[in-house]
């Protein structure tokens, strides 16, 4: 029997707490869209999505900011990626493996 046999599950997976932050803040400015239960991904970040699949399959990609957004915000979310990655590699470090995954 596989774990695809099962069905849906979930999985715990321990993250440095300014990850978790950072992705509370991008389900606050609507990155998930949708009712419990028939949630999706934001309609205009999929593009964003399969752009980073095609790089992570070997592709290359063209990106282009046509509006930029709130300053503050974006400052905000570079934040988080910059203190997560920046609190996840200490945590892995100080453990000696990798206990919290990084943005």
């Amino acid at each position: 029997m596989s774990y695809d046999d099962l069905g849906p599950t979930t999985v715990s997976y321990p993250m440095a707490t300014t990850i978790y932050a950072y992705i509370k803040r991008m389900m606050a400015l609507g990155a998930i869209e949708g009712r419990l239960g028939d949630n999706h991904l934001a309609r205009n970040l999929e593009p964003v999505v399969e752009a980073m699949h095609e790089v992570l399959a070997g592709g290359e990609v063209s990106i282009d900011t046509v509006r930029p957004g709130h300053a503050d915000i974006k400052r905000e979310l570079d934040e988080y990626v910059r203190r997560g990655t920046d609190d996840a590699n200490t945590i892995n470090s100080a453990a000696g493996y990798y206990v919290s995954l990084a943005p």
